[in-house]
Protein backbone atom coordinates (compact mmCIF):
# COMPACT_ATOMS: atom_id res chain seq x y z
CA UNK A 1 0.00 0.00 0.00
CA UNK A 2 2.66 2.36 0.52
CA UNK A 3 4.07 3.68 -2.46
CA UNK A 4 7.23 4.64 -1.36
CA UNK A 5 9.37 7.81 -1.06
CA UNK A 6 8.73 11.40 -2.45
CA UNK A 7 9.25 11.59 -5.85
CA UNK A 8 10.73 7.75 -6.45
CA UNK A 9 10.60 5.98 -9.81
CA UNK A 10 8.81 2.44 -10.83
CA UNK A 11 10.57 0.98 -13.76
CA UNK A 12 8.82 -1.43 -16.02
CA UNK A 13 10.42 -4.51 -14.64
CA UNK A 14 9.92 -3.58 -11.45
CA UNK A 15 6.18 -3.08 -12.33
CA UNK A 16 5.42 -6.44 -14.02
CA UNK A 17 8.00 -8.60 -11.35
CA UNK A 18 4.50 -7.00 -8.90
CA UNK A 19 2.42 -7.50 -10.66
CA UNK A 20 2.79 -11.17 -11.62
CA UNK A 21 4.04 -12.01 -7.34
CA UNK A 22 2.51 -9.75 -5.75
CA UNK A 23 -0.64 -8.83 -7.32
CA UNK A 24 -1.48 -11.96 -9.61
CA UNK A 25 -1.97 -9.91 -12.68
CA UNK A 26 -1.40 -11.19 -16.01
CA UNK A 27 1.62 -9.49 -17.86
CA UNK A 28 -0.33 -8.54 -20.93
CA UNK A 29 -2.71 -6.82 -19.01
CA UNK A 30 0.22 -5.30 -16.82
CA UNK A 31 1.47 -3.78 -19.34
CA UNK A 32 -1.59 -2.46 -20.82
CA UNK A 33 -1.91 -0.83 -17.54
CA UNK A 34 1.18 0.53 -17.15
CA UNK A 35 0.85 2.15 -20.90
CA UNK A 36 -2.14 3.75 -19.97
CA UNK A 37 -1.04 5.35 -17.05
CA UNK A 38 1.63 6.57 -19.73
CA UNK A 39 -0.59 7.61 -22.03
CA UNK A 40 -2.39 9.79 -19.40
CA UNK A 41 0.58 11.30 -17.78
CA UNK A 42 3.37 12.01 -20.74
CA UNK A 43 3.33 12.92 -24.11
CA UNK A 44 6.52 11.35 -25.00
CA UNK A 45 7.18 9.21 -27.78
CA UNK A 46 5.32 5.79 -27.55
CA UNK A 47 8.45 3.20 -26.02
CA UNK A 48 10.83 6.10 -25.06
CA UNK A 49 9.52 6.30 -21.45
CA UNK A 50 10.22 3.42 -19.21
CA UNK A 51 9.74 4.47 -15.74
CA UNK A 52 6.81 6.08 -13.69
CA UNK A 53 6.03 8.21 -10.38
CA UNK A 54 5.87 5.48 -8.06
CA UNK A 55 3.22 7.64 -5.51
CA UNK A 56 1.08 8.81 -8.89
CA UNK A 57 1.28 4.91 -10.11
CA UNK A 58 0.06 3.74 -6.95
CA UNK A 59 -2.87 6.36 -6.90
CA UNK A 60 -3.81 5.05 -10.12
CA UNK A 61 -3.56 1.17 -9.01
CA UNK A 62 -6.18 2.41 -5.86
CA UNK A 63 -8.31 3.78 -8.16
CA UNK A 64 -7.89 0.74 -10.87
CA UNK A 65 -8.51 -1.62 -7.90
CA UNK A 66 -12.13 0.30 -6.79
CA UNK A 67 -13.90 0.68 -10.04
CA UNK A 68 -15.11 -3.24 -10.60
CA UNK A 69 -18.67 -1.96 -10.09
CA UNK A 70 -18.53 0.72 -12.34
CA UNK A 71 -16.38 -1.00 -14.97
CA UNK A 72 -18.24 -4.17 -15.22
CA UNK A 73 -15.57 -6.47 -15.56
CA UNK A 74 -13.94 -5.92 -12.67
CA UNK A 75 -9.99 -5.24 -12.69
CA UNK A 76 -10.32 -3.58 -16.50
CA UNK A 77 -8.16 -0.49 -17.21
CA UNK A 78 -11.73 0.78 -17.55
CA UNK A 79 -11.35 3.42 -14.34
CA UNK A 80 -8.02 4.61 -16.15
CA UNK A 81 -9.80 6.96 -18.46
CA UNK A 82 -8.22 10.17 -19.24
CA UNK A 83 -11.19 11.99 -17.80
CA UNK A 84 -11.46 11.50 -14.81
CA UNK A 85 -11.79 14.65 -13.36
CA UNK A 86 -12.43 16.42 -10.31
CA UNK A 87 -15.76 15.99 -9.85
CA UNK A 88 -16.98 19.35 -9.40
CA UNK A 89 -15.99 20.81 -12.55
CA UNK A 90 -18.33 17.96 -14.64
CA UNK A 91 -21.40 19.66 -15.67
CA UNK A 92 -24.38 17.13 -16.68
CA UNK A 93 -27.92 18.32 -17.47
CA UNK A 94 -30.97 16.12 -18.56
CA UNK A 95 -32.68 19.67 -19.42
CA UNK A 96 -29.88 21.27 -22.35
CA UNK A 97 -30.19 17.85 -24.82
CA UNK A 98 -32.50 18.01 -27.85
CA UNK A 99 -35.87 15.57 -28.33
CA UNK A 100 -34.11 13.34 -29.79
CA UNK A 101 -31.49 12.00 -27.10
CA UNK A 102 -34.21 10.22 -25.79
CA UNK A 103 -33.87 6.71 -25.41
CA UNK A 104 -34.62 4.44 -28.48
CA UNK A 105 -33.81 0.93 -27.46
CA UNK A 106 -32.41 -0.81 -24.14
CA UNK A 107 -29.33 -0.52 -25.61
CA UNK A 108 -29.14 3.33 -25.47
CA UNK A 109 -25.81 4.56 -23.46
CA UNK A 110 -26.24 8.37 -23.56
CA UNK A 111 -23.87 9.57 -20.08
CA UNK A 112 -26.30 12.37 -19.95
CA UNK A 113 -29.02 12.89 -17.36
CA UNK A 114 -29.54 9.92 -15.13
CA UNK A 115 -25.91 8.36 -16.17
CA UNK A 116 -23.89 11.67 -16.26
CA UNK A 117 -25.10 12.13 -12.66
CA UNK A 118 -23.97 8.41 -11.72
CA UNK A 119 -20.64 8.66 -12.89
CA UNK A 120 -20.32 12.35 -11.12
CA UNK A 121 -21.45 10.65 -7.75
CA UNK A 122 -19.25 7.73 -8.12
CA UNK A 123 -16.28 9.88 -8.86
CA UNK A 124 -17.23 12.08 -5.64
CA UNK A 125 -17.85 8.86 -3.85
CA UNK A 126 -14.45 7.31 -4.67
CA UNK A 127 -12.66 10.60 -3.04
CA UNK A 128 -14.95 10.63 -0.26
CA UNK A 129 -14.08 6.92 0.69
CA UNK A 130 -10.64 6.90 -0.04
CA UNK A 131 -9.59 10.08 1.11
CA UNK A 132 -7.28 8.80 4.00
CA UNK A 133 -6.02 6.15 2.20
CA UNK A 134 -4.97 8.54 -0.69
CA UNK A 135 -3.37 11.00 1.59
CA UNK A 136 -1.41 8.31 3.42
CA UNK A 137 -0.12 6.41 -0.46
CA UNK A 138 0.87 9.95 -0.82
CA UNK A 139 2.44 10.53 2.33
CA UNK A 140 4.37 7.22 1.15
CA UNK A 141 3.61 4.90 4.18
CA UNK A 142 0.34 3.12 5.85
CA UNK A 143 1.70 5.11 9.38
CA UNK A 144 1.89 8.92 7.54
CA UNK A 145 0.72 10.98 9.93
CA UNK A 146 1.81 14.48 7.90
CA UNK A 147 2.01 15.55 4.61
CA UNK A 148 3.60 18.01 2.75
CA UNK A 149 2.51 20.24 -0.37
CA UNK A 150 4.95 18.37 -2.72
CA UNK A 151 3.70 15.20 -1.87
CA UNK A 152 0.02 16.20 -1.89
CA UNK A 153 0.53 17.25 -5.23
CA UNK A 154 0.88 13.49 -6.60
CA UNK A 155 -3.09 13.58 -6.56
CA UNK A 156 -3.05 15.75 -9.19
CA UNK A 157 -3.31 12.36 -11.19
CA UNK A 158 -6.85 12.21 -10.56
CA UNK A 159 -7.86 15.52 -9.55
CA UNK A 160 -6.39 17.56 -11.92
CA UNK A 161 -6.85 15.14 -14.78
CA UNK A 162 -6.69 14.82 -17.66
CA UNK A 163 -3.36 16.87 -17.70
CA UNK A 164 -2.06 16.47 -14.29
CA UNK A 165 1.10 18.44 -14.57
CA UNK A 166 -0.50 21.68 -15.09
CA UNK A 167 0.97 25.19 -13.75
CA UNK A 168 -1.61 25.15 -11.13
CA UNK A 169 -0.89 22.05 -8.51
CA UNK A 170 -3.62 20.45 -6.23
CA UNK A 171 -1.89 22.73 -3.05
CA UNK A 172 -2.40 25.81 -4.07
CA UNK A 173 -6.08 25.17 -3.67
CA UNK A 174 -5.37 23.98 0.23
CA UNK A 175 -5.92 26.94 2.55
CA UNK A 176 -2.09 26.01 4.26
CA UNK A 177 -0.44 26.24 1.40
CA UNK A 178 -2.10 28.90 -1.04
CA UNK A 179 0.10 31.66 -0.24
CA UNK A 180 3.53 29.63 -0.81
CA UNK A 181 3.45 27.86 2.67
CA UNK A 182 5.53 24.78 2.71
CA UNK A 183 5.22 23.23 6.14
CA UNK A 184 3.78 19.38 6.47
CA UNK A 185 0.19 19.54 7.68
CA UNK A 186 -1.75 16.77 9.71
CA UNK A 187 -2.96 14.71 7.74
CA UNK A 188 -6.20 13.99 9.50
CA UNK A 189 -6.73 18.28 8.75
CA UNK A 190 -6.01 17.87 5.20
CA UNK A 191 -8.70 14.94 4.95
CA UNK A 192 -10.97 16.92 6.73
CA UNK A 193 -10.54 19.84 4.78
CA UNK A 194 -10.79 17.92 0.92
CA UNK A 195 -13.91 16.02 2.43
CA UNK A 196 -15.43 19.65 2.93
CA UNK A 197 -14.49 21.29 -0.36
CA UNK A 198 -15.81 17.83 -2.54
CA UNK A 199 -19.42 18.78 -3.87
CA UNK A 200 -21.78 16.64 -1.41
CA UNK A 201 -21.27 12.95 -1.86
CA UNK A 202 -25.48 12.48 -1.90
CA UNK A 203 -27.06 15.27 -3.87
CA UNK A 204 -30.46 15.95 -3.39
CA UNK A 205 -32.93 13.99 -6.27
CA UNK A 206 -34.08 16.14 -9.06
CA UNK A 207 -37.59 17.08 -9.06
CA UNK A 208 -40.15 16.07 -11.88
CA UNK A 209 -39.84 19.20 -13.64
CA UNK A 210 -35.73 19.22 -13.62
CA UNK A 211 -35.76 18.28 -17.44
CA UNK A 212 -37.12 21.49 -18.37
CA UNK A 213 -34.84 23.48 -16.62
CA UNK A 214 -31.69 26.00 -17.37
CA UNK A 215 -28.00 23.61 -17.47
CA UNK A 216 -26.37 23.02 -14.72
CA UNK A 217 -23.49 25.43 -14.38
CA UNK A 218 -20.64 25.21 -11.87
CA UNK A 219 -17.92 28.07 -10.91
CA UNK A 220 -14.68 27.89 -12.91
CA UNK A 221 -11.65 29.83 -12.88
CA UNK A 222 -10.30 30.13 -16.19
CA UNK A 223 -10.95 31.98 -19.82
CA UNK A 224 -14.92 31.70 -21.56
CA UNK A 225 -14.98 30.91 -24.96
CA UNK A 226 -18.14 30.36 -27.41
CA UNK A 227 -19.29 27.09 -26.67
CA UNK A 228 -16.43 26.32 -24.41
CA UNK A 229 -14.85 26.85 -21.15
CA UNK A 230 -11.19 26.92 -20.44
CA UNK A 231 -10.37 25.47 -16.94
CA UNK A 232 -7.76 26.19 -14.70
CA UNK A 233 -6.21 22.79 -15.16
CA UNK A 234 -5.32 23.31 -18.96
CA UNK A 235 -8.66 21.85 -19.81
CA UNK A 236 -11.05 22.88 -22.95
CA UNK A 237 -14.45 21.88 -21.83
CA UNK A 238 -17.27 21.70 -24.73
CA UNK A 239 -20.35 20.75 -23.03
CA UNK A 240 -23.73 20.68 -23.30
CA UNK A 241 -24.52 21.95 -27.38
CA UNK A 242 -26.87 20.93 -29.69
CA UNK A 243 -27.55 21.08 -33.54
CA UNK A 244 -24.14 23.60 -33.75
CA UNK A 245 -21.13 23.53 -36.13
CA UNK A 246 -17.64 24.52 -33.83
CA UNK A 247 -14.33 24.98 -34.93
CA UNK A 248 -11.47 25.19 -32.48
CA UNK A 249 -7.94 26.23 -34.15
CA UNK A 250 -4.40 26.80 -32.05
CA UNK A 251 -5.52 30.59 -32.62
CA UNK A 252 -9.10 30.10 -30.97
CA UNK A 253 -7.16 27.48 -27.93
CA UNK A 254 -4.54 29.35 -27.66
CA UNK A 255 -4.99 32.30 -24.84
CA UNK A 256 -5.56 35.23 -26.40
CA UNK A 257 -3.31 34.24 -29.48
CA UNK A 258 -4.09 37.10 -31.31
CA UNK A 259 -4.10 40.09 -28.85
CA UNK A 260 -0.55 38.85 -28.53
CA UNK A 261 -0.28 38.61 -32.25
CA UNK A 262 1.86 34.62 -32.17
CA UNK A 263 1.82 33.24 -34.84
CA UNK A 264 -0.56 30.02 -35.91
CA UNK A 265 2.41 27.63 -35.31
CA UNK A 266 3.63 29.65 -32.02
CA UNK A 267 0.01 28.82 -30.62
CA UNK A 268 0.21 25.42 -31.63
CA UNK A 269 3.07 24.89 -29.42
CA UNK A 270 0.85 26.59 -26.82
CA UNK A 271 -2.26 23.88 -27.21
CA UNK A 272 -0.03 20.74 -27.62
CA UNK A 273 -0.11 20.96 -24.02
CA UNK A 274 -4.25 21.50 -23.54
CA UNK A 275 -6.75 18.72 -22.97
CA UNK A 276 -9.67 19.15 -24.55
CA UNK A 277 -12.91 17.48 -22.85
CA UNK A 278 -16.12 17.30 -25.22
CA UNK A 279 -19.07 16.31 -22.90
CA UNK A 280 -23.10 15.96 -23.50
CA UNK A 281 -23.14 17.34 -26.69
CA UNK A 282 -25.62 15.96 -29.43
CA UNK A 283 -26.05 16.78 -33.47
CA UNK A 284 -23.26 18.76 -33.58
CA UNK A 285 -20.14 18.68 -35.96
CA UNK A 286 -16.90 19.56 -34.04
CA UNK A 287 -13.32 20.09 -35.60
CA UNK A 288 -10.50 20.63 -33.41
CA UNK A 289 -7.59 21.95 -36.06
CA UNK A 290 -4.70 22.07 -33.32
CA UNK A 291 -2.69 19.51 -31.69
CA UNK A 292 -3.46 18.65 -28.07
CA UNK A 293 -2.63 16.31 -25.45
CA UNK A 294 -5.74 14.73 -25.26
CA UNK A 295 -9.04 14.74 -26.30
CA UNK A 296 -12.22 13.12 -24.11
CA UNK A 297 -15.58 12.36 -25.38
CA UNK A 298 -17.88 11.75 -23.06
CA UNK A 299 -21.91 11.26 -23.17
CA UNK A 300 -22.57 12.48 -26.83
CA UNK A 301 -24.40 11.10 -29.35
CA UNK A 302 -25.69 11.68 -33.27
CA UNK A 303 -21.93 13.69 -33.46
CA UNK A 304 -19.11 14.22 -35.88
CA UNK A 305 -15.69 14.72 -34.43
CA UNK A 306 -12.86 15.44 -36.17
CA UNK A 307 -9.15 15.45 -33.91
CA UNK A 308 -6.29 16.64 -36.16
CA UNK A 309 -3.63 15.68 -33.74
CA UNK A 310 -4.23 14.11 -30.08
CA UNK A 311 -1.48 12.39 -27.68
CA UNK A 312 -4.45 9.91 -26.40
CA UNK A 313 -8.07 10.28 -27.25
CA UNK A 314 -11.11 8.33 -25.22
CA UNK A 315 -14.74 7.94 -25.51
CA UNK A 316 -17.07 6.34 -23.19
CA UNK A 317 -20.86 6.33 -23.18
CA UNK A 318 -21.43 7.80 -26.76
CA UNK A 319 -23.60 6.52 -29.63
CA UNK A 320 -23.77 7.32 -32.95
CA UNK A 321 -21.01 8.92 -33.28
CA UNK A 322 -18.64 9.68 -36.60
CA UNK A 323 -15.08 10.19 -35.15
CA UNK A 324 -12.08 10.60 -36.91
CA UNK A 325 -8.79 11.27 -35.28
CA UNK A 326 -4.90 11.00 -35.41
CA UNK A 327 -3.36 9.94 -32.29
CA UNK A 328 -0.61 7.37 -29.92
CA UNK A 329 -3.71 5.60 -28.87
CA UNK A 330 -7.56 5.48 -28.90
CA UNK A 331 -9.69 4.16 -25.85
CA UNK A 332 -13.79 3.47 -26.25
CA UNK A 333 -15.63 2.49 -23.22
CA UNK A 334 -19.48 1.74 -23.70
CA UNK A 335 -20.02 2.62 -27.09
CA UNK A 336 -22.59 2.06 -29.62
CA UNK A 337 -23.16 2.50 -32.96
CA UNK A 338 -20.14 4.59 -33.30
CA UNK A 339 -17.35 4.64 -36.38
CA UNK A 340 -14.18 5.66 -35.53
CA UNK A 341 -11.64 6.17 -38.50
CA UNK A 342 -8.04 6.63 -36.86
CA UNK A 343 -4.40 6.55 -36.65
CA UNK A 344 -3.33 5.12 -33.56
CA UNK A 345 0.52 4.00 -33.13
CA UNK A 346 -0.77 1.62 -30.45
CA UNK A 347 -3.84 -1.09 -30.30
CA UNK A 348 -7.36 0.77 -29.87
CA UNK A 349 -7.95 -0.52 -26.26
CA UNK A 350 -12.23 -1.37 -26.22
CA UNK A 351 -13.93 -1.69 -22.81
CA UNK A 352 -17.07 -2.51 -21.29
CA UNK A 353 -20.70 -3.26 -23.09
CA UNK A 354 -20.10 -1.96 -26.81
CA UNK A 355 -21.96 -2.56 -30.00
CA UNK A 356 -21.77 -1.83 -33.95
CA UNK A 357 -18.57 -0.25 -33.40
CA UNK A 358 -17.04 0.14 -37.04
CA UNK A 359 -13.37 0.61 -37.03
CA UNK A 360 -11.73 2.35 -40.45
CA UNK A 361 -8.16 3.84 -41.04
CA UNK A 362 -7.41 7.90 -41.28
CA UNK A 363 -9.56 9.32 -43.92
CA UNK A 364 -9.30 13.36 -43.62
CA UNK A 365 -8.08 15.41 -46.20
CA UNK A 366 -6.28 18.13 -43.52
CA UNK A 367 -2.71 19.75 -44.75
CA UNK A 368 -1.85 20.28 -41.05
CA UNK A 369 -1.83 16.62 -39.64
CA UNK A 370 1.32 16.07 -40.77
CA UNK A 371 3.10 19.00 -38.66
CA UNK A 372 1.04 18.17 -35.98
CA UNK A 373 1.86 14.54 -35.86
CA UNK A 374 5.54 15.30 -36.04
CA UNK A 375 5.08 17.56 -32.97
CA UNK A 376 3.51 15.21 -31.29
CA UNK A 377 5.61 12.27 -31.89
CA UNK A 378 2.75 10.46 -33.83
CA UNK A 379 4.06 7.84 -36.27
CA UNK A 380 1.58 8.07 -39.75
CA UNK A 381 3.53 4.87 -41.18
CA UNK A 382 2.01 3.18 -37.81
CA UNK A 383 -1.18 2.45 -37.98
CA UNK A 384 -2.73 -0.07 -35.77
CA UNK A 385 -6.56 0.64 -36.02
CA UNK A 386 -7.25 -2.62 -37.40
CA UNK A 387 -5.56 -4.26 -34.11
CA UNK A 388 -8.24 -3.81 -31.35
CA UNK A 389 -7.70 -4.88 -28.03
CA UNK A 390 -10.92 -5.98 -26.39
CA UNK A 391 -10.41 -5.96 -21.97
CA UNK A 392 -12.99 -8.38 -20.96
CA UNK A 393 -13.37 -10.40 -17.18
CA UNK A 394 -14.28 -14.16 -16.82
CA UNK A 395 -14.46 -15.40 -13.38
CA UNK A 396 -10.85 -15.97 -12.58
CA UNK A 397 -9.15 -13.32 -14.75
CA UNK A 398 -8.95 -10.49 -16.81
CA UNK A 399 -8.48 -11.60 -20.35
CA UNK A 400 -6.83 -9.34 -23.41
CA UNK A 401 -7.75 -10.25 -26.97
CA UNK A 402 -7.87 -9.30 -30.70
CA UNK A 403 -8.78 -9.77 -33.59
CA UNK A 404 -12.60 -10.63 -34.42
CA UNK A 405 -14.11 -9.40 -31.31
CA UNK A 406 -17.74 -9.35 -30.61
CA UNK A 407 -19.54 -5.81 -31.45
CA UNK A 408 -16.78 -4.41 -33.43
CA UNK A 409 -15.97 -4.82 -37.22
CA UNK A 410 -13.75 -3.48 -39.67
CA UNK A 411 -15.28 -1.39 -42.30
CA UNK A 412 -15.18 -3.14 -45.90
CA UNK A 413 -12.80 -1.16 -48.16
CA UNK A 414 -15.64 -0.54 -50.60
CA UNK A 415 -17.65 1.76 -48.14
CA UNK A 416 -14.32 3.79 -47.32
CA UNK A 417 -13.93 7.32 -48.49
CA UNK A 418 -11.91 10.77 -47.31
CA UNK A 419 -13.87 13.64 -46.12
CA UNK A 420 -12.75 17.21 -46.39
CA UNK A 421 -12.41 19.32 -43.04
CA UNK A 422 -13.37 22.58 -43.02
CA UNK A 423 -10.73 25.41 -42.20
CA UNK A 424 -10.89 28.65 -40.13
CA UNK A 425 -8.56 30.38 -42.46
CA UNK A 426 -8.73 30.84 -46.30
CA UNK A 427 -7.13 28.13 -48.15
CA UNK A 428 -6.36 28.72 -52.26
CA UNK A 429 -8.12 26.18 -54.66
CA UNK A 430 -5.13 24.75 -55.84
CA UNK A 431 -4.47 23.77 -51.95
CA UNK A 432 -7.37 22.33 -51.45
CA UNK A 433 -7.54 20.57 -54.34
CA UNK A 434 -3.80 18.97 -53.91
CA UNK A 435 -4.53 17.73 -50.53
CA UNK A 436 -4.33 14.08 -50.39
CA UNK A 437 -4.75 11.61 -47.14
CA UNK A 438 -1.74 12.39 -44.57
CA UNK A 439 -1.84 8.42 -43.85
CA UNK A 440 -0.81 5.42 -45.86
CA UNK A 441 -3.79 3.66 -46.07
CA UNK A 442 -3.60 -0.24 -46.99
CA UNK A 443 -3.56 -1.58 -50.67
CA UNK A 444 -7.14 -2.75 -50.45
CA UNK A 445 -8.53 1.19 -49.24
CA UNK A 446 -6.26 2.89 -51.40
CA UNK A 447 -7.00 0.78 -54.19
CA UNK A 448 -11.06 1.14 -53.90
CA UNK A 449 -10.14 5.22 -53.52
CA UNK A 450 -8.83 5.26 -57.33
CA UNK A 451 -11.41 3.55 -58.54
CA UNK A 452 -14.03 6.04 -57.05
CA UNK A 453 -11.52 8.95 -58.07
CA UNK A 454 -11.68 7.27 -61.65
CA UNK A 455 -15.44 6.77 -61.76
CA UNK A 456 -15.52 10.81 -60.67
CA UNK A 457 -13.47 11.66 -63.22
CA UNK A 458 -15.58 9.44 -66.22
CA UNK A 459 -18.55 10.98 -65.05
CA UNK A 460 -17.53 14.39 -65.39
CA UNK A 461 -16.13 13.59 -69.27
CA UNK A 462 -19.00 11.85 -69.81
CA UNK A 463 -21.40 14.91 -68.66
CA UNK A 464 -18.87 17.14 -70.87
CA UNK A 465 -19.01 15.22 -73.72
CA UNK A 466 -22.79 15.50 -73.90
CA UNK A 467 -22.63 18.98 -73.40
CA UNK A 468 -21.04 19.61 -76.14
CA UNK A 469 -22.47 16.96 -77.92
CA UNK A 470 -26.37 18.82 -77.32
CA UNK A 471 -25.69 22.04 -76.23
CA UNK A 472 -29.26 22.51 -75.58
CA UNK A 473 -29.24 19.88 -72.63
CA UNK A 474 -27.07 21.42 -70.79
CA UNK A 475 -29.24 23.73 -68.26
CA UNK A 476 -31.80 20.62 -67.84
CA UNK A 477 -28.84 18.46 -66.91
CA UNK A 478 -27.42 21.00 -64.38
CA UNK A 479 -30.88 21.89 -62.85
CA UNK A 480 -31.22 18.01 -62.63
CA UNK A 481 -27.74 17.48 -60.99
CA UNK A 482 -28.34 20.54 -58.36
CA UNK A 483 -31.71 18.97 -58.19
CA UNK A 484 -30.18 15.47 -56.57
CA UNK A 485 -27.33 17.11 -54.74
CA UNK A 486 -29.78 19.14 -53.09
CA UNK A 487 -32.25 15.86 -52.11
CA UNK A 488 -28.55 14.32 -51.18
CA UNK A 489 -27.69 16.97 -48.90
CA UNK A 490 -31.47 16.85 -47.31
CA UNK A 491 -31.18 12.86 -47.14
CA UNK A 492 -27.61 12.82 -45.42
CA UNK A 493 -28.72 15.34 -42.99
CA UNK A 494 -25.13 17.72 -44.50
CA UNK A 495 -27.40 20.03 -45.54
CA UNK A 496 -27.30 22.21 -41.94
CA UNK A 497 -23.35 21.76 -41.84
CA UNK A 498 -23.13 23.24 -45.33
CA UNK A 499 -25.34 26.19 -44.36
CA UNK A 500 -23.40 26.60 -41.20
CA UNK A 501 -20.34 26.91 -43.17
CA UNK A 502 -21.45 29.46 -45.26
CA UNK A 503 -22.96 31.69 -42.94
CA UNK A 504 -19.30 31.02 -40.78
CA UNK A 505 -17.68 32.79 -43.91
CA UNK A 506 -19.70 35.56 -44.85
CA UNK A 507 -20.91 36.37 -41.15
CA UNK A 508 -17.22 36.49 -39.73
CA UNK A 509 -14.13 38.49 -40.78
CA UNK A 510 -11.30 35.97 -42.22
CA UNK A 511 -9.32 36.04 -38.95
CA UNK A 512 -12.27 34.93 -36.61
CA UNK A 513 -13.99 31.91 -38.47
CA UNK A 514 -14.73 29.95 -35.50
CA UNK A 515 -17.62 31.13 -33.75
CA UNK A 516 -19.94 28.99 -32.58
CA UNK A 517 -22.77 28.62 -35.15
CA UNK A 518 -26.36 27.05 -34.26
CA UNK A 519 -28.85 25.92 -36.69
CA UNK A 520 -32.33 28.39 -36.28
CA UNK A 521 -33.77 24.90 -35.42
CA UNK A 522 -31.79 24.56 -32.70
CA UNK A 523 -33.16 27.85 -31.12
Amino acid sequence: RAAGGEGEKMGISTWHKIAKETIKMDTGFAQLVFDIFLDCTTTELVGAVTEVDAVEFAIYLLLLSNSKEEIGIGGSPRALRADIAYPQLSAASEGTLSPRSQPKSPRTVLASGSKGVDLERRQISFVHKHAKELLLICGGAATATRISPRQFDALGVILMAPYPHCSAPPSSLVPWWRSGGRDSVAISDVVAWLLDAMPPLDPLPASPSSRASPPRTWSHDGMLLDGSQVERNATVVISNLSKVTIMRSAMDLAERAAERGVSPEEAGQETASLAVRIQHCSDCYIYITAPVSRVAISGCHHCTVFVAGAALVTMDHCERLQVTAGCKRLRVASCVDSTLQILTNRQPVVIGDNHDLLLAPFNALFCDCLSFWRQLNIDRTKNRWAEPLSVSRTTSSTVLSGGAVPGQSLMAPSNFFCSTIPCSAPQSASLVASQANPCPLPPAYATVLQNKHKQVLDLRKGIAETEAALPNTKPVLQRAIQAKFKEWLVASGNLRQVNDLVHMEHSQPSSDHSRLLAHPSAQ
